[in-house]
């Protein structure tokens, strides 16, 4: 069977009793739609990877196939309360999932923490409430990935999911382990993946890195939910970026733009936030550490 005859579930209106609700998200590789039991009211999210044959060569096919074979290998392994859950698949499902399998996974009704923070109320940042729930709960997920040596590799606003619960309280959870790699306690890795904006500057050079990339992308996830922008040249091109973070002091930890239009470096996070001063002056020194770049490294 070619890939192209693959039945894609976002063409599909119900399987049985499964009932497809709206498509959540959807990328080059994949698409996860909403399912809904009419019998027993349960929600699931289902991902489905794809390629098109047309488009992409046998090697390429190839190498996204084991990608999507390792993410839902790990997906199953992980038992964490921040790292949303792979489900059993229906077996409803199982007969569309035989030639490129479908992963099953809790559905998180709130969104995810884009959505949160371009919501013009949040363009300075969050509240310290929110900023602090969302660096435990995902500093927890991250512990669990590095534990069993996962490397996530592409930790950003749009992979970090929001789970309502009673009373107003919300479980943040770390969602999309299509980059993530698994590494042996004594290997690094090589390969170029994630996405720039929160990618660490040792994915693009091609030098090895090992989990202390997801350091640096939680780093720029942090500053942002403390005031509504990324720390380095947020908007500017890659290249530039990539120059101003080589150059940057050890202790630096974002660029500032003057009044002429000219970008400096600063030691401190920008005034404007919705932060005490005590968790302002913990995160200056944590990003000091995350944002800790080897500049002879990155200049060889």
């Amino acid at each position: 069977m070619h890939h192209c005859q693959q039945k894609l579930l976002n063409d599909i209106g119900s399987v049985n009793n499964w009932q497809r609700v709206q498509i959540l998200g959807s990328g080059t590789f994949a698409t996860i739609t909403l399912w809904v039991n009419k019998e027993t009211d349960e929600k699931i999210a289902l991902k489905q990877s794809y390629m098109d044959v047309e488009r992409y060569g046998k090697k390429e096919i190839a190498y996204y196939h084991e990608r999507w074979q390792q993410e839902i290998k790990l997906m199953k392994k992980l038992q964490c309360v921040n790292v949303v859950k792979a489900l059993k698949l229906p077996d409803e499902f199982i007969e569309l999932s035989i030639e490129m399998p479908i992963l099953a996974m809790e559905y998180c009704s709130g969104g995810d923490l884009r959505k949160v923070l371009n919501e013009s109320a949040n363009c300075c940042g969050l509240s310290e409430k929110e900023v602090r729930e969302i660096l435990r709960q995902i500093s927890s997920a991250i512990i669990c990935l590095h534990d069993l040596n996962i490397v996530h590799r592409d930790l950003k606003p749009e992979n970090i999911v929001l789970q309502p619960l009673p009373h107003g309280k919300i479980l943040y959870k770390l969602t999309d382990l299509g980059f993530a790699k698994q590494l042996s306690d004594t290997t690094s890795a090589h390969s170029l993946v994630g996405t720039f904006a929160y990618s660490a500057p040792e994915l693009f050079l091609n030098t090895p890195y090992t989990s202390s990339v997801d350091n640096w992308s939680f780093g720029v996830i942090a500053y942002e939910i403390v005031t509504g922008r990324r720390p380095f040249l947020p908007n500017h091109p890659v290249t530039e970026v990539l120059e101003a973070i080589k150059k940057k002091k050890s202790d630096d930890i974002c660029t500032e733009i003057d009044e002429r239009g000219n970008f400096y470096y600063s030691k401190e996070i920008s005034q404007i936030n919705h932060i005490s001063n005590n968790l302002k002056n913990d995160l200056e020194q944590w990003l000091k550490v995350s944002f800790f770049i080897i500049i002879k490294t990155l200049n060889n």
